[in-house]
């Protein structure tokens, strides 16, 4: 039978890497109807985060444009630094430090490995994009407090978003 799943990997995904592993098992468990094994630590990473929220609002709505653009594109970079796995996660929230901020501090400076912050501004200074599609996990901090003020930042310019979620972990 190990045989057999790792051609059906082979041959379903190109090659056995980690991250065909990784869907195989994603879309096993939606198929056969098994629940999100981590359906409680994502509900405890993300209301830890909501918790954040107000105050990260707050923040980026006392800020000037630039520098709430920058704040913007910095909260979800440091989103994806944040996303490191529920063990990290749940290690920061049982020390009751959350670590969204000491992400956001972990930052490279600029200029980043690909880096068309400049040229993204130049295009925020004209009119507002018809439509945005995000592509996001389907939960946690990178999700509140990275993405959901980008989102509400396109929202308030009169942008249509639509979110495109992970969904199969959400089951």
């Amino acid at each position: 039978m190990c045989n057999c799943f790792c051609f059906f990997c082979y041959s379903a995904f190109g090659s056995l890497t980690v991250r065909s592993l990784l869907e195989t098992r994603e879309q096993c468990l939606y198929e056969f109807s098994f629940p999100d094994p981590y359906c409680h630590l994502k509900r405890e990473e993300n209301e830890a985060a909501l918790k954040f929220l107000p105050s990260r609002l707050n923040q980026l709505d006392s800020m000037a444009w630039l520098g709430r653009q920058m704040a913007l594109i910095e909260g979800v970079l440091a989103g994806n630094v944040f996303d490191w796995g529920s063990k990290a996660v749940t290690t920061l929230l049982e020390k009751g430090n959350f670590g969204f901020m000491e992400a956001k501090s972990s930052l490279q400076p600029r200029p980043w490995l690909v880096d068309n912050l400049d040229a993204w501004l130049e295009r925020l200074k004209g009119p507002p994009h018809k439509r945005v599609v995000i592509f996001v996990d389907n939960s946690g901090a990178d999700i509140i407090l990275g993405i959901f003020p980008l989102v509400r930042e396109f929202l308030k310019r009169g942008t249509q978003v639509i979110h495109s979620i992970h969904f199969l972990s959400l089951k």
